[in-house]
């Protein structure tokens, strides 16, 4: 860790234009969220709701990390990338892009597993590539389950998740918010007709914490 910050420091007038381009909030998360995560091995992750955090990839290191800190749940969002292909699967693992699915089928999926998860105390970790944008997209999707509007979602996980949202992926989104006000038993329905989720949690009646 110590030679990685090393390295950055070396580049202190790239540094400072990062920061002078972005800012000082955005490029300390920056930091945090992708540049050492990337170097060192372990990703940082940020709590977004009650059991719910985002992030990057993780590799052999990063699983032994979110496995120490209490993950046993997570929702992979990549679509060219299958963490059970390179055995870094956790014991419940959800793929939603599996079969290249529509992406609103990907984001009802993905919710569904992660009120099962929630349902039971269990932790989730979120993650795509970066963790910026098919990840928030969908731990927006989860929160306007919780009752937060589609931009306040988006905001809410960006607090701490600095990060451009995709216009597809804010469409979406909304799409989602609309058909979940619409039906809310879609999220139901997905759970039993996915079958993309390995070791699912039963679904139980538990109140969901808020």
């Amino acid at each position: 860790m110590r030679s990685s910050v090393g390295r950055l420091l070396r580049k202190g007038s790239t540094l400072k234009r990062i920061v002078k381009l972005n800012g000082l909030r955005r490029t300390y998360y920056w930091l945090l969220g992708e540049y050492l995560p990337a170097r060192i091995g372990f990703p940082f992750f940020w709590r977004s709701a009650p059991w719910v955090y985002v992030g990057m990839q993780y590799g052999a290191r990063g699983k032994w990390l979110l496995e120490l800190c209490g993950f046993a749940h997570c929702v992979n969002m990549r679509e060219d990338y299958d963490a059970a292909d390179q055995g870094l699967e956790f014991p419940h693992h959800c793929h939603p892009p599996a079969g290249h699915r529509a992406f609103l089928d990907q984001l009802m999926d993905g919710v569904a597993f992660i009120h099962e998860a929630v349902s039971q105390r269990r932790r989730v970790y979120v993650y795509c590539k970066h963790g910026k944008h098919r990840s928030v997209a969908l731990v927006a999707a989860y929160l306007i389950t919780q009752g937060w509007e589609v931009d306040e979602a988006f905001a809410r996980v960006m607090r701490y998740r600095v990060c451009d949202v995709l216009p597809f992926h804010y469409e979406q989104v909304k799409r989602f918010y609309q058909a979940y006000r619409i039906d809310r038993s879609i999220i139901r329905a997905a759970t039993s007709t996915s079958g993309r989720a390995k070791n699912q949690i039963p679904i139980t009646s538990s109140r969901l914490e808020t």
